[in-house]
């Protein structure tokens, strides 16, 4: 009998560090930042990369980052798009 592994799977993926990973776009001096997945440090400290939007736009690079403290977080400058500190 075969075993359902994805419980396992969810809460082991849910127990890994996780990072978030933006879409930046740079239009002069400003840039807009636009979160576009998740990323999970694996034991031998690779990473595994989920992305809910893959960039068409060559100039937007894509950076992965430590999430921040959820009282950090902050929606974007509605007039800028701007992520306050970034």
């Amino acid at each position: 009998m075969a075993q359902d592994n994805s419980n396992t799977q969810r809460s082991h993926s849910s127990q890994r560090k996780h990072l978030e990973v933006f879409g930046i776009k740079q239009r002069g001096e400003q840039s807009y930042w636009t979160r576009i997945g998740v990323a999970f440090v694996n034991r031998d400290g690779s990473l595994s990369v989920q992305l809910e939007f893959i960039p068409s736009d060559p100039d937007i690079s894509i950076h992965i980052r430590e999430p921040r403290a959820r009282e950090e977080h902050q929606d974007p400058d509605p007039q800028t798009g701007e992520m306050a500190g970034c």
